[in-house]
């Protein structure tokens, strides 16, 4: 959604902003509010933020970092059957390279699980590591919960009805993304990385095991590299959908991942979005409030998912 810059402009260091979740449980109406504000101005201005003391132990995870590890470490023969093109396929092992606007091609594999409803899921998930279900099962379901509580917080600084929204997200579609990215930094002239992209969900909830993740300043449009930041820390994406349904005002980060030479990166990221048929639209409420008019077209996650299918990308 965002017109993209030179790949070859500098990279600023920058941990963007930082939000004690923990201070949402506040007793103190003012705290809560005021942190409320502060994810409100960093959707606002930055288009993503991290977050510490959120509930989720370091030690989950450091768990299913090591899991989904082990399960790229596998040999192809046993990940093959997992391997497929089908957007729609609910679970999806890959290897992709993928031309940037810049004309660099970009090299990773992935793993993609549909996560919610978990019961309809999980068990389709990989099977080995033996372990790998149980860990991600725990994840999915934490993830799910915080999406909810991080949800909640940025409907209540656009001033919107939180519980109608939260349902939507509630009822809605949770897939989680793992990417790996080997140590090599170059091979034949293919970076290892992920090229520049934005996501067409609401929001997304990553954890990376080392720094390598980008965005895309909104102020002035430069790359800034993201630290993995505090211990622990989660980094909250907004993605294309809450630009539309926040009529604008939060944009979508575009970004992108330049790993390097040194040891292999893993990135978890938990997608969520409204149920897959739920056209997406500019709050009503909201338009009403700024007397704006409506700045998109409703679009579905299905007609996004169409449009990856008819284009050819993953």
């Amino acid at each position: 959604m965002r017109t993209v810059v030179n790949d070859h402009d500098p990279i600023q260091l920058s941990s963007g902003p930082v939000i004690d979740f923990s201070a949402l449980l506040s007793q103190d109406s003012q705290i809560k509010n005021e942190v409320i504000k502060e994810i409100g101005k960093a959707c606002e201005d930055f288009g993503f933020f991290s977050i510490i003391n959120y509930g989720i132990s370091e030690s989950l995870i450091e768990d299913v970092m090591d899991a989904n590890s082990r399960f790229f470490d596998l040999p192809i023969e046993d990940k093959k059957e997992l391997l497929s093109d089908d957007v729609y396929k609910p679970v999806r092992f890959g290897i992709v390279t993928q031309d940037d606007k810049e004309n660099a091609k970009f090299t990773r594999e992935f793993l993609k699980l549909y996560a919610h409803p978990l019961g309809d899921w999980v068990g389709l998930w990989a099977a080995n590591p033996p372990d790998y279900r149980g860990k991600m099962r725990t994840y999915a379901i934490e993830t799910m919960t915080l999406s909810s509580q991080v949800f909640e917080a940025i409907i209540q600084s656009l001033s919107l009805s939180s519980t109608f929204w939260q349902n939507k997200l509630e009822q809605g579609m949770q897939m989680i993304g793992i990417n790996c990215y080997e140590s090599a930094s170059k091979l034949n002239g293919i970076k290892i990385g992920q090229a520049q992209h934005s996501d067409h969900t609401i929001i997304t909830l990553l954890a990376q095991s080392r720094p390598g993740l980008q965005v895309m300043s909104p102020m002035d449009g430069a790359w800034k590299a993201v630290p993995t930041g505090h211990k622990g820390s989660l980094h909250v994406l907004v993605e294309d959908h809450l630009q539309v349904l926040s009529n604008g005002k939060y944009k979508s980060v575009v970004h992108r991942v330049v790993a390097g030479s040194g040891e292999r990166r893993l990135s978890i990221a938990s997608f969520h979005s409204f149920a897959m048929d739920e056209v997406v639209e500019p709050a009503m409420e909201l338009v009403k409030q700024k007397q704006e008019n409506p700045n998109y077209k409703g679009s579905s996650l299905r007609d996004y998912l169409n449009h990856l299918s008819s284009t050819f990308l993953i």
